[in-house]
């Protein structure tokens, strides 16, 4: 091994040193963001579901509810 090679190994031993802990640290942070967004998203899934479940079916008469028909494209007529 040259002594350059031998120089380069050992400087970049001192840098992932220094630099694993924060990246580290960043990853830890990274995750903890991911899981509590994940949390929360569960949480208003949840209360979505148990609100569902408390509206009454039928409460508005269907033909009191507005229609409202599909969209068509115009005929093609080359």
């Amino acid at each position: 091994m040259s002594l350059f090679q031998a120089i380069g190994l050992g400087v970049l031993i001192l840098v992932l040193k220094f630099l694993v802990p924060a990246i580290f640290t960043e990853v830890e942070a990274t995750v903890i963001a991911f899981l509590h967004g994940a949390r929360i998203s569960a949480d208003v899934a949840a209360n979505l579901a148990a609100s569902a479940g408390s509206i009454p079916a039928h409460s508005v008469p269907l033909s009191a509810l507005p229609s409202y028909p599909l969209p068509s494209a115009p005929a093609y007529n080359p």
